[in-house]
């Protein structure tokens, strides 16, 4: 069951990659611009929290339902990867603290989803994005029931 979960994390990890190649293609057809890769790097966190925050808490709860989703996925995704370790690949707690933060990961995306579906509301982007909660949901659920399984029944 451990290996499985551990294959089906790196095997998300190439299909993200592989969804990214076409952008990548794209941006190499057009002229190199000088960059400061260095200060863009060290000022990427701060600028990314600040347009985050400034963009998503217009509407009241939307920051607490956006960190709930990309928190818990990416602690319970960082959690599995632990696992890859022989020494921690045994440890049930580990297992439920993946369970945990999966768990904190469905329900953002469920409320995600929520917010987006029947009807998207006229102040929400659609495209691709319109599909990104139902797919995080179903990644969540399934990353947290493999991982009770392994916390309860110690990984296969």
């Amino acid at each position: 069951m451990t290996g499985f979960a551990a294959g089906l994390v790196w095997l998300l990890c190439c299909a993200a990659v592989l969804a990214v190649m076409p952008y990548v293609a794209r941006w190499r057809q057009g002229r190199p611009a000088p960059i400061d890769w260095r200060a863009g790097l060290v000022a990427l966190p701060r600028r990314y929290l600040r347009d985050v925050h400034d963009v998503v808490e217009r509407r009241p709860g939307t920051g607490r339902m956006h960190a709930l989703t990309a928190g818990g996925l990416l602690a319970g995704l960082g959690l599995v990867l632990l696992t890859s370790l022989p020494f921690a690949r045994a440890s049930r707690l580990l297992w439920a603290g993946i369970t945990v933060f999966a768990a904190l990961g469905f329900v953002g995306s469920v409320l995600v989803w929520r917010r987006r579906w029947p009807r998207r509301p006229s102040w929400l982007s659609g495209g691709a994005f319109y599909g990104l909660a139902p797919a995080l949901a179903c990644c969540t659920a399934g990353l947290g029931l493999l991982a009770l399984w392994s916390a309860l029944y110690g990984p296969g």
